[in-house]
């Protein structure tokens, strides 16, 4: 990786999850087994997975800003890896992609609705992607590192915490964000997800997520009890916008969405998290400019819903 500050602008790393996805968009009615369902329109093969999706919209929405925006992940050694060298190409992000032998690049069915999606996922390279992939010597130089797809990478559920440490100790005013995104196994309350929580600075959870995390039945019932741990909780509210809590506050913060006429929901939160990443970053991680990152923020992932 460059020096993080030679190109004069911020440097931010994204670690985590990377699949190539498999865009189905259906109805609003699932398919049953021994029946068949029409597709709306044409069955698409991407890059995807949380963390190529951050890494493509940030680095997207910073070119013109002169950041450079890393994204470290895993794939099999397949004809498949060569999706994320392209999507690396067109949207400007700089790729570090372990190549692990005798595993597939994971894969994910993503059926979408007009209004929701599902999923159907094979880790694959994800399975066995863990920290001793990581320089953290030279991933610390980043001004900020975000954590995408954690339940889709368990090799880091144990060693996150050691890694968070590692780099904060190495680089002080380095901050850390996290996207678990969602829990096939239904635990949620992971015995080693509180810890996790307690060394982020920025934690961005979908409401059902923040909801099984928590173990809460509303929304602001998970921002208090989150909100403990993590310095920053931004619930991602679908068409209903987002909240926010900072840890030293009562106050929880809500803006709603503009309304837009959604042609797919697939990527909406990766799309909000990285447009928050870059007006925080570039507004200094100030907690008073807090609600101005969730405007632009709202809008950004608003807009990816229309935008496909």
């Amino acid at each position: 990786m460059n020096d993080a500050h030679s190109h004069g602008g911020l440097s931010v790393a994204v670690v985590g999850d990377a699949f190539v996805d498999i865009l189905t968009p259906i109805g609003e009615e699932m398919p049953k087994f021994g029946g068949d369902i029409l597709a709306r329109s044409a069955i698409k093969q991407l890059s995807g997975g949380s963390s190529c999706n951050t890494a493509s919209h940030l680095a997207s929405l910073t070119k013109d800003l002169g950041w450079q925006v890393h994204l470290f992940t895993a794939t099999g050694n397949d004809s498949w890896k060569r999706i994320f060298e392209e999507q690396s190409s067109r949207s400007g992000f700089i790729l570090h992609a372990t190549c692990l032998d005798d595993v597939q690049t994971g894969v994910c069915l993503v059926l979408t609705g007009t209004q929701d999606r599902g999923f159907v996922t094979y880790n694959g390279a994800m399975q066995r992607f863990g920290a001793q992939h990581l320089d953290l010597q030279q991933l610390s130089k980043n001004d900020h590192v975000h954590f995408g797809g954690l339940f889709n990478i368990p090799e880091f559920w144990l060693s996150f915490p050691g890694v968070i440490r590692q780099l904060k100790l190495l680089n002080p005013s380095l901050t850390v964000s996290l996207d678990t995104n969602y829990d096939a196994s239904q635990i949620w309350r992971h015995e080693w997800l509180l810890p996790i929580l307690d060394l982020v600075d920025v934690f961005l959870p979908n409401d059902d997520e923040a909801l099984g995390i928590s173990a809460t039945d509303t929304v602001d019932q998970a921002l208090n009890v989150l909100s403990r741990y993590a310095k920053l909780v931004i619930v991602t509210l679908g068409d209903k916008g987002a909240k926010a809590k900072l840890s030293d506050s009562e106050e929880i913060t809500h803006v709603p969405s503009p309304k837009v006429n959604v042609v797919d929901a697939c990527g909406a939160g990766d799309a909000f998290n990285s447009a928050f990443l870059k007006i925080w970053l570039a507004n200094g991680k100030q907690k008073s400019k807090l609600s101005e990152c969730l405007r632009y923020a709202v809008r950004g992932g608003a807009f990816a819903v229309t935008n496909l």
